[in-house]
């Protein structure tokens, strides 16, 4: 599986300070898993004392594209 993060992704990392790895291992093991809207994905896992929430569609099979992330 692939994940490729958007401009707005990696400016939203940046800004927010959250790793990529934090977000990769939200996609791959979420604690939550919430379907929405034009078929992207939102899916939630505890990082210590913070909860990261990331965004995500999988337009093509195995290649996952995030689209925002942030802490709730």
């Amino acid at each position: 599986m692939r994940i490729v993060f958007t401009r707005h992704a990696k400016s939203r990392l940046r800004e927010r300070g959250i790793r990529k790895q934090d977000v990769v291992h939200t996609i791959l093991k979420p604690e939550w898993y919430i379907p929405t809207f034009n078929d992207r994905i939102r899916v939630q896992k505890s990082m210590g004392k913070r909860r990261i929430e990331v965004i995500y569609t999988e337009e093509i099979p195995n290649i996952i594209y995030v689209i925002t992330c942030y802490y709730l």
